[in-house]
């Protein structure tokens, strides 16, 4: 389910994790291959890593948004500055 993703309607952590585990195996070939001298394959584990990191950042999003579902957009525990400029 890596290539063509589609979120559905109700989505799941658990298959937003089974996607990420699923990207983490695809790079397993390019890895070896880097490893043997070949390096584009370095290349293809550097854009698989991307994307899971992409997957990984909508996992954290999904979590925070079923938990906090009345803000919008606002994490919480996140500093924010005072913006010296705004006119109160």
């Amino acid at each position: 389910m890596v290539k063509g993703y589609i979120v559905p309607l109700t989505v799941t952590i658990e298959n937003l994790r089974s996607d990420l585990a699923d990207l983490v195996e695809s790079a397993r070939v390019p890895c070896v291959k880097f490893d043997n001298g070949v390096n584009r394959a370095g290349t293809e584990v550097r854009k698989i890593m991307q994307k899971v990191k992409k997957r990984a950042h909508e996992v954290r999003e999904t979590i925070q948004d079923r938990r906090f579902p009345d803000r919008s957009g606002e994490r919480p525990g996140r500093f924010k500055p005072k913006n010296p400029y705004e006119v109160a």
